[in-house]
């Protein structure tokens, strides 16, 4: 009897799981970076399916009958919209109400490929919609997100927005010659920029518009996508800020951005690449170059002396390498329309290509961001470490464990007490607040930096020096304690990584208290 009772309860354990991974939502990515982002808000609440393999090109991807079926099947499919994913779309829209799709890039500024820095944009060409409903709601839906995203800029978006095409449910990005007849009056086609993820800023609507979708779809987690979302939003917006420091860093003489196509204006247009061209012309792989378009490009890398030219990881290279052994420069690899093995996540991808960018064109890539708040909070933070007995310790740390860690203060010989701090601007003003403890989310990473969350040293015993280092046990509230030797500077460092069973932590510094003369 205990054997057939025990088998019984397994039997039944067993069909509760099957039962519980059916219940999940089917989710389906159109490629890999979609695939991370969706990832980051779901978590494993959902069965979540990427369409093009890593390495791939959107641009010319089709995809099998078996993942059309696929498509049809999944409670929701999303895709990056502005005609990016090609041959996708055609096969999207042939199914028409068979496949429950959502554009995430919907309430995104649109920029167009053929900016230029200072260029003035008519923004009234609306798209033409059957559904004058549904555009309401979209509109009421983006709105919401932008307030969303303001409150997290001190009230306002980012500047650059206003410089470009419009939001995308407002235009008429067309894909093919045949729209281009229709819509003679619109945007020319290629003109709308697909490559919104460009900016972390976009990534972030993303990230509302997926944990909109997922809590109607699934009402019951929702609570979970929404606190899913607002971590992730956070490093987001932790990552372009010091993005953007990187590439102002940049020499003006050398903010020439030459590339396999053109994919990096939502990283350059925002600071004023003054060129920007692409081998490729246009937003689409799709596209040849003619034999005098090569010779200019020639003619502007001798020209101008830019050290560097770029290939792409989706792009044949040949092109490139070309332009680089005639023009005599160097030539890097960026990450475009793919993920990598090697770089995985999003996050990880947008940091090699800022910091490839940065070292390629001769900027600092341990520049510190420079907006009005970030200026603010770094200053006043800086007084405080250097005329009020403390000093602050920043690093990445990231959890590679199960579940959620919580990083709660620390001790070391160097101060009296230690404690993890936030800096926060209301009115103008920066402060920075105790916090009871730092959630470093499973599988997630948060960057402690200046303006930002810090571990804050208080009540030095001693000055701390440029080139000294300091021992500091960070204390999590799980129990677990990770002590490091942290050298002292007066700026942010690329410095070692410690590898433990639940962190990797890199790039850590302590801000440096005395004057060196």
């Amino acid at each position: 009897m205990k054997r057939i009772g025990l088998a019984f309860m397994l039997m039944l354990l067993a069909v509760q799981v099957n039962l519980g991974q059916q219940n999940r939502l089917q989710v389906v990515a159109s490629f890999s970076i979609i695939e991370d982002v969706v990832r980051q808000v779901a978590g494993d609440l959902v069965t979540l399916d990427v369409l093009m393999p890593m390495g791939s090109d959107p641009h010319t991807f089709n995809p099998t009958p078996q993942q059309v079926a696929q498509m049809e099947d999944a409670d929701v499919v999303f895709v990056n919209g502005v005609y990016f994913e090609e041959g996708l779309i055609d096969i999207i829209q042939a199914q028409g109400e068979n496949i429950n799709t959502v554009t995430l890039s919907d309430c995104v500024f649109i920029w167009s490929t053929e900016h230029e820095h200072g260029d003035d944009h008519d923004h009234t060409d609306e798209a033409h919609h059957d559904d004058d409903h549904a555009m309401d709601n979209l509109a009421t839906l983006c709105a919401q997100h932008y307030a969303e995203l303001a409150a997290a800029h001190g009230g306002h978006l980012p500047h650059y927005f206003e410089d470009t095409l419009g939001a995308l449910h407002e235009l008429n990005c067309v894909g093919d010659e045949h729209d281009m007849d229709d819509h003679a009056d619109d945007h020319e086609h290629g003109m709308c920029d697909p490559h919104v993820w460009m900016d972390p800023h976009n990534v972030i609507l993303w990230v509302y518009m997926i944990r909109d979708t997922l809590s109607e779809l699934d009402p019951t987690n929702a609570d979970i996508y929404a606190e899913n979302a607002a971590a992730y939003a956070m490093q987001l917006d932790e990552l372009v800020h010091q993005g953007l420091a990187m590439l102002e860093s940049i020499p003006q003489e050398n903010r020439i951005l030459i590339t396999s196509h053109q994919t990096f204006g939502y990283m350059t247009n925002p600071i004023g690449f003054e060129v920007t061209e692409a081998v490729i012309p246009g937003g689409s792989t799709i596209s040849e170059l003619d034999p005098a378009s090569f010779a200019a490009l020639i003619d502007l890398v001798e020209a101008t002396g830019v050290p560097a030219v770029f290939a792409e990881n989706t792009v044949n290279p040949s092109l490139v390498e070309q332009l680089a052994d005639e023009a005599g420069v160097e030539i890097y690899v960026l990450l475009t329309d793919s993920l990598t093995q090697d770089y995985p996540t999003y996050l990880e991808y947008m940091r090699y290509n800022y910091l490839t960018i940065t070292q390629a064109l001769g900027g600092d890539v341990n520049a510190m961001p420079m907006d009005d708040h970030a200026m603010h909070d770094d200053d006043h933070d800086h007084d405080m470490m250097s005329m009020g007995g403390v000093s602050g310790a920043f690093m990445t740390i990231r959890n590679v464990g199960d579940t959620d860690e919580v990083l709660i203060g620390g001790r070391t010989d160097a101060a009296q007490a230690v404690e993890i701090h936030q800096t926060t601007v209301e009115n103008d003003v920066a402060m920075m607040m105790p916090m009871d403890g730092l959630v470093i989310p499973a599988g997630q990473e948060v960057m402690l930096m200046p303006g930002s969350y810090h571990v804050m040293l208080i009540d030095l015993t001693r000055e701390l020096h440029i080139g000294e280092t300091v021992i500091l046990t960070l204390v999590f509230e799980s129990g677990t304690e990770i002590t490091l030797e942290i050298p002292v500077s007066d700026l942010p460092l690329e410095g070692e990584t410690l590898i433990t069973d639940t962190f990797i932590i890199e790039n850590a510094w302590v801000r440096a208290t005395a004057m060196e003369h």
